[in-house]
């Protein structure tokens, strides 16, 4: 996964929005084994750091998917920030025909402060819909635009 964000702050609110590829390992090629994502969101900065987001695929998807997530953030010396997350994915008509309930996700982020951007590295254990995603380790190095 490869992923740029812009975030800007608006009192103890922050509105994102971002573009993220995604690489799906057990796919080939001629399935489709990239796609490209955008999303919109807002977080509250308050201690659970609740997140409510939603993405559009706009490669490979036909549908959207929302994301609900608390994960705070707990800083560290230098800027870095470790932030454990929970969240819960609800799929309407991405890749399938109907709307569920798509995946529940367990996680952990360490961002490093570098300038006007942020890197994150990422590990996330999800625990999805059978019929979706099923049960996953994901890993990945997000890169933010700070202001």
């Amino acid at each position: 996964t490869l992923h740029f964000a812009y975030r800007r702050r608006l009192g103890h609110f922050t509105g994102r929005l971002g573009w993220r590829t995604k690489t799906f390992p057990n796919l080939d090629r001629r399935q489709g084994k990239y796609t490209n994502e955008i999303y919109a969101g807002f977080s509250h900065a308050d201690a659970l750091h609740p997140s409510v987001t939603v993405h559009r695929d706009v490669q490979k998807g036909n549908g959207w998917y929302y994301y609900l997530s608390v994960g705070p953030s707990v800083p560290s010396p230098h800027g870095v920030s470790i932030t454990p997350l929970i969240g819960l994915g609800i799929n309407q008509h991405l890749f399938i025909p109907q709307t569920t309930i798509s995946n529940l996700d367990l996680g952990l982020s360490i961002g490093v402060p570098l300038g006007p951007v942020s890197v994150s590295p990422f590990f996330l254990e999800t625990v999805g819909h059978r019929s979706l995603f099923g049960h996953h380790c994901m890993y990945g190095l997000m890169v933010s635009a700070r202001k």
